[in-house]
């Protein structure tokens, strides 16, 4: 029961209750930009297991995170004021911090990340100018946001605001450290919102409590002495959120089986815009017709004194040439198409493709192989995932890269389906696919943070590995599909050891599966 004299209109929030914003938030509520975010996950997929926290949107974290800004402010020492114009600002920044996430968030940000794409480090340009550098969701500067609506966030603000707010949500200038560092008003509200809804949590006080305890002072983010329990709260339900999302087993395959369908989808070069909603973009993946995989067969070589800027004709005479010194028969015409990383040669009935690698080709050969786009989204919408087969941690983390060229990936991942596949029965057509997360600071991170009272608190450890989880595409061997115990024993300890001798990794562990859910209860 509200008890006073009514306040106006005002949000009621699953964590913090009723809020109350000034009027200068409520002019940009409204704006397409934002609510664009309310078909947006805040969980990068509709998660399958992680129920409670599938179908939070980011419209609902950006006014958590605004709340936040403006109570953090109120508490603020007397003696480090804040003025109007920096109290508005700081709102503004936190309500529209993640207005430029793709759809599907970090899922698609982490497949686009090799190209560069931080969404808060190009909020101004996006907004202002109509695109996001470097991204591949860069579309016309006129196409509209959502739902046929172009976005109207620029007549919201005054232009004098635009490089404040920028500069606050890419984590720079006098108050950028609340929105974006290793501890923030942006993490606090994301990790007991999802927490709540997951039931690690019962409320948002703590949450509010620690916001109202940071301020910043000597340009450096410091927390009050009595708030360093809360701190330490915070951290612990952290570890425990991130661990379910990077840990459960079916949210690994669902990543697993999104960014395959992504990356194919990106292979047969189609585009979208930044600004799709979740549900937009995983139809428009649903509607792609059905396709070859190319399936890589390597066959050789070509090393040459060749240019990099070889003309068609060149590549095809040398080409036929190669190939007749291996014996290959080529017809007199020969078509060569351009296509990612090299070109596909075409000779009647048989391709192959033939890797720009310097001044050196590599050539492979292209087996026809059906894959349906369409089934792999469905079977996701429908939680019918791929089977895990395990899940690995290593040091490694530069061999993220070998994995992030796709000719090396499918060659390691056809190599561990023939040692599957060498098991018989069941296995005799298993098909193996890996799936990597960087688990960088995710799990784990240090904070170091000063207090008020001059201490340095230093809470937990960088935590640096790569997670690999290999997975069964077969859909008769499906999440809930998978045999019994002891033969995922016996497959899971090959794959271990296969993957320890491509990555000379000794230490590569093999995490328990499911071990997430005993941190719930501790």
């Amino acid at each position: 029961m509200l008890s006073g004299a009514p306040k106006g209109r005002y949000i009621c929030d699953a964590l913090y209750g009723i809020i109350y914003f000034p009027e200068f938030v409520w002019e940009v509520i409204p704006t397409i930009e934002l609510q664009r975010l309310r078909e947006v996950r805040l969980c990068n997929i509709n998660s399958f297991c992680l129920t409670g926290g599938a179908n939070i949107n980011r419209y609902e974290h950006a006014i958590g995170t605004c709340y936040l800004a403006l109570e953090c402010l109120k508490s603020w020492p007397a003696l480090n004021p804040i003025t109007e114009d920096e109290r508005r600002q700081l709102a503004i920044a936190a309500l529209l911090h993640d207005t430029l996430n793709a759809p599907l968030g970090h899922s698609i940000q982490y497949t686009e990340s090799k190209d560069g794409y931080e969404p808060e480090k190009h909020f101004k340009g996006a907004i202002t100018e109509g695109h996001a550098e470097q991204y591949y969701y860069r579309q016309a500067q006129l196409e509209p946001i959502f739902f046929g609506m172009n976005g109207n966030l620029i007549e919201k603000i005054s232009k004098n605001d635009f490089l404040p707010i920028n500069n606050i949500i890419s984590g720079k200038g006098r108050l950028g450290p609340l929105i974006n560092g290793t501890i923030d008003l942006d993490n606090i509200d994301n990790v007991y919102r999802f927490a709540y809804h997951l039931g690690i949590v019962r409320s948002g006080k703590n949450a509010l409590e620690l916001a109202k305890s940071l301020f910043i002072e000597s340009g450096k983010l410091t927390v009050k002495q009595n708030a360093v329990p809360l701190l330490r709260e915070w951290f612990d339900v952290r570890r425990k959120l991130y661990s379910f999302l990077l840990l459960n087993p079916e949210e690994f395959s669902a990543k697993c089986m999104l960014e395959e369908a992504f990356q194919f989808a990106k292979s047969q070069r189609v585009t979208y815009s930044w600004h799709d909603t979740d549900y937009a973009f995983l139809t428009e993946l649903n509607k792609l017709p059905s396709a070859r995989e190319i399936v890589r067969e390597f066959l050789f070589s070509i090393n040459n004194d060749l240019s990099k800027s070889i003309t068609k004709q060149a590549l095809n005479d040398d080409i036929s040439e190669a190939f007749k010194r291996k014996d290959y028969c080529l017809s007199p015409k020969v078509k060569i198409e351009d296509i990612d990383n090299g070109w596909k040669l075409t000779d009647k009935t048989k391709e192959y493709l033939i890797e720009n690698v310097g001044d050196a080709f590599n050539v492979f050969k292209l087996v026809p192989r059906p894959f349906e786009i369409s089934t792999t989204v469905r079977r996701l919408m429908a939680g019918d995932l791929y089977g895990c087969i395990g899940i690995f941690s290593s040091s490694k983390i530069e061999e993220r890269s070998r994995f992030k060229d796709v000719m090396t990936k499918r060659a390691i991942e056809n190599r561990a389906s023939e040692i599957v596949r060498a098991l018989k029965g069941r296995f005799g057509t298993a098909t193996v696919i890996f799936h990597l997360i960087e688990d960088i600071n995710k799990t784990q991170r240090k904070i170091d943070i000063r207090t008020d009272q001059g201490n340095i608190i230093e809470i937990g450890k960088p935590l640096n590995r790569l997670l690999i989880g290999a997975f069964f595409r077969n859909q008769q061997l499906s999440m809930y599909s998978l045999p019994n115990s002891d033969e995922m024993g016996k497959i899971r300890s090959h794959i271990h050891k296969y993957l320890s001798s491509i990555l000379t990794d000794q230490g590569l562990t093999a995490i328990s599966l499911y071990e997430e859910a005993v941190m719930y209860t501790e």
